[in-house]
């Protein structure tokens, strides 16, 4: 099969906006996965993550035909109504994001490693996710977009509408804020 690529993904968009459901069918191939991780950072919750990502397309399938292609990657289209619906999501539940319920982020099995190793992981994993709910938001968006996400800063500029540099800046910061609360939370061990 053809790798998607930027170019294919925005074309597969415009061929989907003239009806063509197999072509919508590989943007959500594309897309499913990426989308699905940034719904659960902020739902925590693999199941309701599932729920919500299944909506997103949806929503995003019954709306197609007021998709505009401004050529640039559709992904901030997706992310978009993404986090439309996990603050919806919230808005309803009237809880707080980044709770108490330690879902992982990746939930995908490495088979090279023992089971030692992967509780040491997901301890980690946990460990750390706990302290991305301690920066602000706009540093919690930014760290999900670009390594839970796995987007470049010109896909993330894209999405939230910031130039490339304040991305940097802002990734930048959120680092240096995630490396302080690491360290201070080591410390009180």
């Amino acid at each position: 099969m053809e790798k998607i690529t930027e170019y294919n993904t925005k074309l597969l968009m415009n061929l989907a906006k003239n009806g063509d459901s197999e072509a919508f069918e590989a943007v959500y191939c594309r897309y499913f996965t990426p989308i699905y991780r940034y719904i659960l950072c902020g739902v925590r919750n693999r199941e309701i993550a599932e729920d919500i990502a299944q909506t997103v397309f949806l929503k995003a399938f019954k709306m197609i035909e007021n998709y505009k292609d401004n050529g640039s990657d559709p992904a901030p289209y997706f992310y978009t109504i993404a986090k439309n619906a996990v603050i919806d999501h919230w808005k309803k539940k009237k809880d707080i994001l980044y709770g108490d319920d330690p879902e992982r982020v990746n939930t995908i099995s490495d088979v090279s490693k023992n089971p030692l190793e992967k509780i040491e992981d997901n301890e980690k994993a946990q460990e750390l996710m706990e302290c991305v709910g301690k920066l602000s938001e706009d540093q919690k968006e930014i760290i999900t977009l670009k390594f839970i996400c796995d987007l470049s800063n010109r896909e993330i500029s894209a999405y939230t509408g910031k130039n490339e540099d304040a991305i940097r800046q802002l990734q930048c910061r959120a680092l240096r804020s995630l490396k302080n609360i690491l360290k201070t939370t080591h410390e009180n061990k």
